[in-house]
């Protein structure tokens, strides 16, 4: 059995304004741009001694 596809019908009205349709879209990143972020460089950060170390850290307590 074939798919009949359907016959392409053109609107009667192409210039019609469907903004009002639908909602504008909000992106939850707008504010990114705008964000400062502190930057301290004067900060002492603890990285482990070895690659081992920062992976044996990084395994969640189930996988015990």
């Amino acid at each position: 059995m074939s798919k009949k596809r359907r016959a392409f019908k053109p609107s009667r009205t192409p210039d019609y304004d469907r903004k009002a349709d639908r909602p504008d879209f909000v992106s939850a990143f707008d504010a990114d741009g705008e964000r400062v972020v502190p930057v301290d460089d004067d900060a002492v950060t603890d990285e482990p001694a070895n690659a081992e170390e920062f992976y044996r850290e990084q395994v969640p307590p189930h996988h015990g």
